[in-house]
């Protein structure tokens, strides 16, 4: 009997061993010492990864021993280490940088604006940001859509999301703009990521003015829309997801520092306006 018992508790403790979550506590900061909120934190090329907090704090679980977590943001370098502190905090250092913007202006004269995306907002599918009891885990799932804008220059008047469902208080949401580059983002076209803040917003178009930041753009660029923050009890966050759409691809990273998967012949309803020279 006592044997018995004694080969039931090893069993036990290498059932329990086995479903031990690996975990890792991140903390990030600037070169002035400056805790950075927003930053995505995750084992890359996986879908384990989350945003920092106001705080700077990440904190990552794995079922499998976390050996290398990148932390990237645009306005810093990307940063690949080691997070071999546990249950140590591992604090680490982004350094910040800035890059060469093209520039470029319109023709004086008259102006048109051009609508690019797709502005439905009622769909069979949807696309899903936050899933419901995993907190924080899905931070930094993002959308991406390219457009052309062709060889001539447009000013980027305005950026458009229909949330389908949307059960947290508050959330924020960030647009990255890049160049496009073989189906990924490229090299960034803003210095920083744009923060969106959305407050009460159950289902309904979300509008971002872009006109004051005089950003000029022209060939294939990469519009990421990535979920960064929220307050309140986890829910559900979506997006319509309209296919068949010739000629359309829709993007998707699932994890903060995922690889970008492309799903041909769909759009999400992720819209911009831009002003071109009507000459």
């Amino acid at each position: 009997m006592k044997r018995l018992i004694f080969l039931l508790l090893i069993g036990l403790q290498a059932f329990v061993s086995q479903a031990q979550l690996h975990t890792a506590i991140i903390r990030v900061k600037s070169e002035s010492g400056k805790l950075l909120p927003f930053v995505a934190v995750g084992i890359p090329g996986t879908s384990i990864g989350t945003m920092t907090d106001e705080q700077g704090m990440a904190q990552l679980f794995s079922e499998t021993a976390i050996n290398l977590v990148r932390a990237s943001c645009i306005g810093y370098k990307s940063l690949e280490f080691q997070p071999f502190k546990f249950p140590d905090t591992v604090e680490i250092t982004l350094k910040e940088v800035r890059y060469e913007l093209p520039v470029a202006t319109i023709k004086a004269g008259k102006l048109k604006k051009i609508t690019f995306g797709l502005e439905k907002e009622r769909t069979k599918l949807y696309t899903n940001f936050a899933i419901q009891g995993k907190p924080r885990q899905n931070l930094g799932a993002a959308m991406g859509k390219i457009i052309d804008f062709g060889k001539e220059s447009h000013c980027l008047d305005r950026f458009r999301v229909f949330l389908a469902t949307c059960t947290f208080d508050t959330i924020w949401l960030r647009l990255n703009i890049y160049e496009a580059e073989e189906h990924e983002p490229g090299a960034p076209l803003i210095q920083e990521g744009i923060l969106i803040p959305v407050v009460g917003v159950r289902s309904g178009w979300v509008n971002v003015s872009l006109a004051n930041r005089r950003l000029f753009v022209s060939g294939a660029v990469f519009f990421s829309l990535e979920w960064v923050g929220y307050s309140g009890k986890t829910g559900f966050l979506s997006v319509p997801l309209s296919m068949p759409r010739p000629f359309s691809n829709h993007y998707y990273r699932y994890g903060s520092q995922n690889n970008w998967k492309r799903h041909r012949l769909m759009s999400t309803s992720m819209v911009i306006d831009a002003w071109k020279s009507d000459e």
